[in-house]
């Protein structure tokens, strides 16, 4: 297996044909109706093409409709086994549930659920929308349901949040870009449809269970859902760390510009080997623009092309202010998929409890981006020892990387085994610890089993942290500790996918002893 030695980007369009006729849609219905545009049946070379390239790809595949591509699961399976993919699906396809029964979930950084009111109300899908929503939660993806508002659409916002509001689905306010009664949009949004706008993102941004996604700027969202930007003559990392692809295998910098860079079916793309000026005089996709546009100090300015839909005083020079700030531990970390690392959030958790209980015997079940390991180590300063089977086979060694380049890794001891091997051999050893994460498997025995090695090895007054509490198998294995392992107690005010114990006494359970659970 190789080692992935660098990241990068592509967001392919991977058909035109859809069975939707949205008004709103950037293809032309012709183009979506026309089965001739159904995807190129042969997926090798873009699995060549991510493959050969000796790095690890973060894919934003959508459409069309993606699904109705005739070997769309096939191509998802084979790309998932070194990099990770994200979707932009109407979920109308039954192939939806064969999907989330057949792809690992923590391949797939985000699933964007597109719900096209009209459409759906047309076709009488929504209750199967939230339906094959629900499906994929309970598989374990990360979905965000988004909502375009076209303006006959925003009038209709009311019932569309509450319908899904009733199902616990947050949904996403995403700004409309076209033209719309001879206007163009959204640069004529009125006041008070961005403040509707604004006020269900708010919403969304306060439920939403399931942050991250391909390119996460929904930070900005709030600013950008009535605006356009514009990065003309810019320097953007476009072409070089991020690529865009359409439907007929044309490598280009973006979807905003002609350059094109080759074809994947050709086998002739040759990637940028540095960053060159944007062309475009409008970014068709304003997370990708702020994302490898606005990341320099060095930046002067930034065209915006309209200012006018706003009370917080948004300026370009907030935007610089926020994208250059001083880089903390999370900032400085290859994150490719935010659903599979613990949160910033969660990080700083771990940070302050435990600099404020002044712990430093540490250990660590799973590895992945090496995001928990570094805020371990940047409390503690002492050695952290982390048990990951799949370091290199799944994450390309870029969790080694990670701490490697943060100057952490001589204070990390890494165990290239699958944890049920290496706890008996630690506690062979007699070793010790104050404070246990696990994050390694996630099937129940799995959890069970690293609990089960941990308790023997650690102190008393320790403790132990699990993360991913939202799955079903986590939450089983602490229901068990909770109702059988009297000597560990609850604390409280943790990240809500987090569940802490602390070892308060030792186990004087009789040997018969169940409690159900």
């Amino acid at each position: 297996m190789k080692t992935f030695n660098k990241t990068m980007s592509a967001n392919m369009i991977i058909n035109l044909f859809c069975n939707f006729r949205c008004p709103y849609c950037y293809v032309d219905l012709k183009k979506r109706e026309d089965k001739k545009l159904i995807g190129n049946p042969n997926i090798q070379p873009i699995i060549n093409f991510f493959n050969k390239s000796n790095k690890t790809w973060k894919i934003y595949i959508s459409g069309g409709e993606p699904f109705l591509h005739p070997r769309f699961l096939s191509l998802c399976k084979k790309l998932t086994k070194r990099h990770f993919i994200g979707v932009n699906s109407n979920l109308s396809s039954p192939l939806i549930y064969k999907f989330a029964d057949t792809i690992n979930p923590r391949k797939v950084n985000s699933f964007e659920c597109s719900f096209h009111y009209y459409e759906n109300k047309r076709l009488n899908l929504t209750k199967e929308f939230i339906k094959k929503v629900k499906y994929l939660e309970s598989r374990g993806f990360k979905t965000n349901v988004h909502v375009v508002m076209w303006p006959p659409v925003l009038k209709e916002i009311d019932n569309i949040y509450n319908k899904f509001k009733k199902q616990n689905i947050p949904i996403r306010p995403e700004g409309f870009r076209g033209k719309y009664n001879k206007k163009e949009y959204p640069e004529n949004y009125t006041d008070k449809e961005v403040k509707i706008m604004n006020f269900f993102l708010k919403q969304y941004q306060k439920n939403n269970k399931n942050p991250g996604s391909m390119i996460d700027n929904k930070k900005y969202q709030k600013e950008l859902l009535g605006s356009s930007l514009c990065f003309k003559e810019i320097i953007c990392r476009a072409g070089k760390d991020h690529i865009a692809i359409d439907y007929r295998g044309n490598v280009k910098r973006c979807h905003s510009e002609d350059m094109i860079l080759g074809n994947i079916f050709d086998d002739n793309v040759k990637i940028l080997e540095k960053p060159l000026p944007c062309k475009s005089k409008k970014c068709n996709c304003y997370y990708e623009g702020i994302e490898f546009a606005m990341d320099s100090p060095k930046i002067s300015k930034i065209r915006k092309l309209s200012e006018n839909h706003f009370n917080d005083g948004f300026s370009i020079d907030n935007i610089i202010k926020k994208e250059c700030p001083k880089f903390s531990i999370y900032e400085q970390l290859d994150i490719l998929s935010k659903s599979t690392s613990i949160s910033k959030e969660e990080g700083k958790f771990i940070y302050r409890f435990l600099k404020e209980k002044n712990i430093k015997k540490t250990i660590e079940i799973g590895l992945g981006y090496g995001c928990s390991s570094a805020y371990i180590i940047s409390a503690t300063k002492s050695k952290h020892l982390v048990i990951d089977p799949f370091q290199k086979e799944n994450f390309g060694n870029i969790g080694l990387q990670n701490i490697k380049k943060i100057g952490l890794d001589n204070f990390l001891k890494f165990i290239e085994n699958k944890s049920h091997n290496a706890l008996p051999n630690l506690l062979k050893q007699n070793l010790k610890f104050d404070f246990a994460f696990i994050d390694g498997d996630h099937k129940f025995d799995g959890i069970f089993i690293d609990f089960y090695y941990i308790d023997l090895m650690l102190n008393q007054k320790g403790f132990v942290l699990f993360h991913d509490y939202w799955m079903s198998s986590t939450k089983t294995v602490v229901s068990w500790i909770k109702n059988n392992k009297k000597n560990y107690k609850e604390i409280k005010n943790t990240p809500k996918n987090m569940f802490l114990f602390q070892k308060v006494g030792v186990d004087d359970r009789e040997w018969n002893h169940y409690e159900k659970f």
